[in-house]
């Protein structure tokens, strides 16, 4: 449980810095734009990660981000170094994402620190103290 604490706790840290950073003036040519976008839809999605029904791969699911991650942020590098991406704003984006990705991972392995619980406990950890067992839920 306190893994899983900690693993939210970096995801709040994440979440506090984000809120408090800039945006970023422009974000590059549409299909860079459109890039991020589908980005940010995917590592929207692993924060919906349900630690109780355990249908997610967590590693695949990481790998995927990482190589996605990787891919766009080449993308941000390059058209940086081509001049069609403002470098202050290329800047910006890039912590942002980074940002992002990180947080996450975070939640990621939260639910899935949570999932190993509830198996090796035979418990479903729900909000405040309470705790039922699997054929209950």
């Amino acid at each position: 449980m306190l893994r899983a604490a900690r693993y939210y706790d970096a995801v709040v840290e994440l979440a506090t810095e984000l809120t408090a950073m800039p945006y970023p003036g422009t974000l590059g040519t549409p299909a860079l734009r459109e890039h991020i976008m589908i980005f940010l839809e995917q590592t929207e999605a692993l924060l919906s990660v349900d630690p109780v029904e355990g249908k997610v791969e967590p590693d695949a699911c990481q790998a995927d981000m990482q190589r996605r991650y990787r891919a766009l942020k080449a993308d941000l590098l390059a058209e940086g170094a081509r001049g069609d991406f403002d470098i202050h704003d290329m800047e910006l984006c890039l912590r942002r994402l980074s940002r992002m990705r990180r947080l996450a991972e975070q939640a990621l392995k939260a639910a899935v620190t949570l999932r190993k619980l509830n198996l090796s406990t035979g418990q479903t950890v729900l909000q405040g103290d309470a705790s039922v067992p699997h054929s209950a839920v």
